[in-house]
């Protein structure tokens, strides 16, 4: 019993077939490739002719590879928790991304060079006890040695951290800003 290769239902159910040649078998194939997917056929095979026009068309191809895009991105959230941090590129308080550009001024990012930075922070973050210390505690235990691991740090960050503040503004999410006073005279005292 032979079946179309594009909708793997029964030629002789009625609907009209076609059998391929060179430039229709190549015209399937591509869409095949283009579309992603694995169908595979050879001149002489049949097919659906319907099946045919609609599976070549250049329309519905592109709203095949939006849909496995969209579905693509459905099945997996980027989440912040699924977000790789990497203690050699990302700041080891606020997470942000954080670079040494050599001997250039500018954020002052530090690289954790003794053994005791570890246990201190650890430290710290008992005391602090806040949201802020939880995400830095995480970081310690996905790491034994902080000096191994090349991890960096902002300087602000640190010196916020250890004495009891909030994340640098600068380092913040946007979200979290604090909303700038409006600067100049205040509107009441105009008149």
């Amino acid at each position: 019993m032979d079946k179309c290769m594009i909708c793997n239902d029964n030629l002789n159910n009625g609907k009209q077939t076609v059998q391929l040649r060179d430039k229709g078998s190549s015209g399937i194939n591509k869409a095949s490739r283009e579309r992603g997917e694995t169908i595979l056929v050879q001149p002489g095979q049949s097919v659906h002719q319907e099946c045919r026009r609609v599976y070549c068309n250049p329309k519905a191809i592109d709203r095949s590879k939006k849909k496995t895009n969209i579905e693509s991105n459905a099945d997996s959230p980027n989440l912040r928790s699924q977000t790789l941090f990497s203690f050699a590129d990302h700041c080891l308080f606020c997470g942000l991304e954080a670079k040494i550009l050599g001997k250039k001024k500018g954020q002052s990012i530090f690289p954790v060079r003794t053994e005791d930075f570890q246990t201190t922070v650890d430290t710290i973050c008992n005391e602090r006890g806040d949201e802020w210390a939880t995400q830095v505690k995480g970081r310690l235990e996905c790491a034994r040695d902080f000096h191994a691991a090349d991890a960096i740090y902002h300087q602000s960050c640190s010196v916020n951290f250890r004495t009891n503040k909030h994340v640098p503004q600068a380092f913040s999410p946007p979200a979290k800003r604090r909303k700038l006073c409006n600067r100049g005279r205040p509107k009441a005292f105009d008149d």
